[in-house]
């Protein structure tokens, strides 16, 4: 057993972090005590920790490159399998992100919406042809001028929307 010398508790030695110089082998404050001092200093030195830490990353591309490489190709499977079930668990979290992208590479401008809200003010069918609606579809394209903002989206069947693609609803309604 062990004191530890910041909350005066007497704790097993699994509660104390290895320190290798120190006689006994383990650090003077416990794991609780070390961790609760290691946030009250980053809040109160957000700023100067992320830009040491991305300091230390421009001066170790290489290295944090190839430690993601390495780990990616020793866990892929798990990764996926993760990255998977995330997107399945949150859907309108993966379409803000997606919708967000989009709009970025097309210099649009983009709103917060709520996937969700938009299907089901329309009851979940698509707005060219009544059929249900599985996406979402821009009414002016983001390629156009269009924005990724809610008064500009509607939901759309997959046919009408991959029908649609990036034409106006005039040069959509010619093509029929």
């Amino acid at each position: 057993m062990k004191v530890c010398t910041k909350c005066g508790e007497t704790k097993p030695p699994s509660e104390f972090y290895a320190a290798p110089n120190n006689r006994d082998g383990l650090t003077g404050a416990c794991k609780l005590c070390k961790r609760a001092a290691q946030r009250a200093y980053v809040g109160a030195n957000r700023e100067a920790v992320n830009e040491a830490k991305r300091e230390w990353r421009a001066r170790n591309a290489d290295a944090v490159r190839s430690k993601q490489r390495d780990w990616y190709a020793a866990n892929s499977e798990r990764d996926r399998a993760r990255s998977k079930q995330w997107k399945q668990a949150n859907p309108d979290a993966r379409a803000r992100h997606n919708s967000k992208d989009r709009a970025r590479r097309y210099g649009a401008d983009h709103e917060p919406y709520s996937r969700t809200a938009v299907l089901g003010r329309w009851g979940s069918r698509c707005c060219y042809c009544d059929a249900s609606a599985t996406t979402l579809d821009h009414v002016v394209p983001l390629g156009f001028g269009g924005h990724d903002v809610e008064r500009n989206v509607v939901p759309a069947c997959q046919p009408c929307n991959s029908s649609k693609g990036r034409k106006t609803l005039a040069e959509w309604a010619l093509a029929w």
